[in-house]
């Protein structure tokens, strides 16, 4: 029996600390009987959307972003694209997308969800042809968001880790 290919893209540098064993569990957690994990570690912004088209034309099926709601927006919009699944293991700092899902924050947990196969189809936004699937902003909410990304500071910030905007 052929076993079907999903695809991890993993964020090494998302969300509050690094994880350098997300590789490690996805070996051990997925069902290994149905699936075969082809993984890979985004190096650069927009990478992760390059990883699953190139996931795609390897004929995966299904592809998962490992990270927070920055890589599920990549991962997301090539799954769009190239007419995919995608899964969700959080590993963000806030995770809003998988935790309004109800995946859970531990990556072998999330696992499990992947392994029993269920789907749910949920919206998606489109603004100056990029996907969003969780939050958009315009104006001074953007201008936070765009700080929060050239930042390392994540989680609690109340103890002068954040210049003025």
């Amino acid at each position: 029996m052929l076993k079907e290919k999903i695809a991890f893209i993993i964020n090494p540098v998302s969300g509050r600390k690094q994880r350098s064993d997300q590789a490690e569990i996805i070996r051990k957690s997925l069902d290994n009987t149905k699936y075969k994990a082809l993984i890979y570690h985004t190096e650069y912004k927009g990478h992760a959307y390059e990883l699953a088209e190139k996931a795609a034309k390897k004929g995966c099926k299904t592809v998962v972003a490992v990270g927070g709601d920055g890589t599920v927006n990549e991962v997301g919009g090539a799954a769009i694209q190239w007419n995919m699944t995608m899964g969700i293991i959080p590993a963000g700092s806030g995770n809003g997308l998988a935790r309004h899902l109800k995946i859970p924050v531990h990556a072998a947990k999330a696992i499990k969800l992947i392994n029993k196969g269920e789907k749910m189809l949920i919206d998606a936004g489109k603004l100056d042809d990029k996907w969003f699937f969780c939050t958009c902003g315009i104006g001074f909410d953007a201008r936070i968001g765009r700080k929060f990304s050239k930042t390392s500071v994540r989680g609690d910030t109340t103890h002068g880790n954040i210049k003025s905007l």
